[in-house]
C-alpha cells in the first residue's frame, strides 16, 4: 500500500507525521511500535517509533519518529513537498526520499 503525505510545517520540523483517517486501517494498534526505514536503501530509524491513534481529535493517526526523522526529512525534501510512504505491513513502513518515488 502506498500513501503520500504533504510535509507541512509540523511534519517537516517536529519529528512526526499524521496519516489520513482513510489510511488508518493499514497501520497497527495504538502504542504499538512501528519499524521505519528512512529511504529505500536507508537504515531503520534508531528511535523506538510508535503509533498513536488517540492524539488527534480529528481521528488521524500520528506516527512519532523523532529527531532522526526530522534531520532526514530536512536533508531530502523542502517544506511543502509530498513524501511517499510504503506500508509494508501494519508495523513497518518505508519513507522514500525525493527522487526515490518511482
Amino acid at each position: 500500500m502506498i500513501i503520500y503525505i504533504k510535509l507541512g510545517i509540523a511534519f517537516y520540523n517536529q519529528g512526526f507525521f499524521n496519516v489520513l483517517k482513510k489510511d488508518k486501517p493499514y497501520f497497527g494498534k495504538h502504542q504499538e511500535k512501528i519499524k521505519v526505514k528512512l529511504g529505500c536503501n536507508g537504515q531503520i530509524a534508531k528511535y523506538p517509533s510508535h503509533i498513536n491513534r488517540k492524539f488527534n481529535e480529528n481521528e488521524t493517526l500520528s506516527t512519532y519518529i523523532g529527531n532522526e526523522y526530522t534531520n532526514w526529512v530536512q536533508t531530502k525534501f523542502r517544506q511543502g513537498d509530498a513524501m511517499k510512504i510504503e506500508i509494508v505491513n501494519p508495523n513497518s513502513i518505508i519513507l522514500y526520499a525525493k527522487g526515490e518515488e518511482n
